[in-house]
């Protein structure tokens, strides 16, 4: 065998090698893949192991399974007597179809801008209805589960992609 012929054989070898590597990918047990051909979703995968795409058409993203957290910053908001409470709002998600959340929201800033606004809207709502020294009171708890029943009921598409906690 001559240099040459050794040369392509090497070069032919690293290409099939790097197709190789770039039509596979691993998805976890804590992960669900969405495949995308030139930016449009072909394939949604939530079982873990290995799997297979067109190389270089084909991208992978990937979305947690597990149980996520939407921290809202601080916002301050006026009771029923008009004081002002700095309320901090966070909210647990889980992502149950990969496919339409890509769709609706892309990624969790999306999600942070489409569902940040309904969640603050409500709170605002009912810290309006209480007065202050209700507040902090053991009426409490009841406050609170109206205020999670009211964001659960708002019509929007984001939280058909996500389910909140």
């Amino acid at each position: 065998m001559n240099r040459t012929s050794f040369v392509a054989v090497i070069i032919l070898a690293v290409v099939a090698i790097v197709v190789l590597l770039s039509s596979t990918f691993t998805v976890n047990q804590w992960q669900q893949a969405l495949v995308l051909q030139f930016g449009q979703p072909r394939q949604a995968i939530s079982e873990p192991g290995l799997h297979f795409k067109l190389p270089f058409i084909q991208n992978v993203i990937y979305f947690e399974k597990r149980l996520l957290n939407l921290d809202l910053a601080p916002a301050e908001m006026p009771t029923n007597d008009q004081k002002q409470v700095v309320v901090e709002a966070y909210a647990k998600y889980i992502i149950v179809d990969p496919l339409k959340f890509y769709q609706v929201v892309r990624d969790e800033g999306g999600l942070r801008g489409r569902v940040g606004p309904i969640i603050n809207s409500n709170l605002r709502g009912e810290i309006g209805k209480v007065p202050m020294s209700e507040m902090l009171t053991a009426r409490r708890a009841q406050f609170m589960r109206s205020i999670t029943e009211a964001v659960n009921q708002a019509p929007h598409d984001a939280r058909k992609s996500s389910r909140p906690r």
